[in-house]
């Protein structure tokens, strides 16, 4: 009996390591400037937009094209998000069941919303550690794949679809359309591969200058080793297919709004912004998405028509998988809080069965 009410030493080292820590001045301090900047940037938006013509604009919005938009969203967000961070995971030995995977990444969305930076990403690193078994440093470089494989992805769409869609390109992209912008984006994706090709010499290098760094850089790159290179190419084309859907999203929304752009246009255009807003600055890209939209768009519809495609682009593809996690993160924190459970390396786990071991 007293087994099972005591915590053993090994357990407090655990709870150490995995409790999630109290938010400290510095990090609220970065919430509150990026905040800060996110409101900033909506008054400036305002004052220069007629706020009653975005509200005429969203009342005059086609309803079955924004359902459509939802579904993609919820779709993409939810549950193909899920199962390729599933396979990530189970090509490092840890398998978790889709039904787990959506359970994490949804529950976790509201608190990576509104950390810092995103940091509340991490917390899923935490609960695989805790309830798989799969050590912390892993857990985070499985998400650091997925985000590094999407933005591949968008670069790759940036630098190409100039090439496919150059007859679709409004005045406010043809920056992207010259040879030079084309060369330095093909420079970094090429220094980026380089960089993968060499990366055991490089790392050699680093650890005779730091191990510290060199043990931090190893941790954080672990899944890049363990995932094979067929493996790899099978998640590119995953991330791939959820870019070409988020991107078929704010086409249905430009639609749904009335704005007429060719969908080489927003293939271009939206993959741009998605880079843009994942710049850490606002609280989850609101604003940076929507001034970039009006920006980068102002030649086929009116500004007021442009902030409505934009504050839809935030609601329905960021926001509204925001709001359903939120009836999980009770479950999703009290699990992360509570005393960590009996667990095996490389396992399968359940939120129905929170008290069974994980096998």
């Amino acid at each position: 009996m007293e087994q099972d009410t005591q915590l053993t030493a090994e357990d407090l080292t655990t709870e150490a390591a995995v409790r999630p820590e109290p938010p400290t001045l510095r990090r609220r301090a970065k919430w509150v400037a990026a905040l800060a900047v996110t409101v900033g940037i909506f008054v400036v938006l305002l004052l220069k937009i007629d706020v009653r013509s975005v509200g005429d604009a969203l009342q005059a919005t086609r309803l079955m094209p924004l359902l459509a938009a939802a579904a993609l969203s919820i779709i993409i967000k939810v549950f193909l998000g899920a199962d390729k961070w599933r396979r990530i995971l189970a090509a490092l030995s840890c398998r978790v069941s889709l039904v787990e995977a959506t359970f994490i990444r949804t529950a976790n969305g509201p608190l990576r919303t509104i950390s810092p930076a995103k940091s509340g990403t991490l917390l899923a690193a935490v609960y695989l550690q805790r309830y798989c078994g799969l050590p912390f440093a892993k857990g985070v470089s499985s998400l650091l794949l997925e985000r590094l494989q999407n933005l591949a992805v968008l670069l790759v769409f940036v630098v190409l679809g100039p090439m496919l869609f150059r007859a679709a390109a409004p005045a406010q992209l043809n920056h992207l359309f010259s040879g030079r912008a084309l060369l330095v984006s093909g420079c970094v994706l090429a220094a980026l591969g380089i960089l993968y090709v060499f990366r055991r010499p490089l790392y050699a290098l680093v650890a005779r200058m730091s191990v510290k760094i060199a043990n931090t850089i190893r941790d954080l790159a672990s899944c890049f080793h363990e995932v094979r290179a067929g493996q790899q190419a099978g998640l590119l084309l995953y991330a791939a297919i959820g870019q070409v859907g988020e991107i078929a999203m704010g086409y249905l929304i430009f639609r749904a709004v009335g704005v007429a752009v060719p969908f080489g246009t927003v293939f271009v255009g939206l993959a741009l912004i998605v880079i843009i807003s994942n710049i850490p600055i606002t609280v989850a890209g609101l604003g940076t998405r929507e001034a970039a939209l009006v920006i980068l768009f102002a030649s086929y519809g009116t500004e007021p028509m442009l902030l409505t495609v934009g504050i839809l682009i935030s609601a329905i593809g960021y926001m509204l998988p925001v709001v359903i996690g939120i009836p999980l993160l009770g479950p999703f924190v009290r699990r992360l809080t509570a005393r960590a459970p009996a667990r095996r390396p490389s396992s399968s786990c359940s939120p129905l069965t929170p008290k069974r071991p994980c096998f």
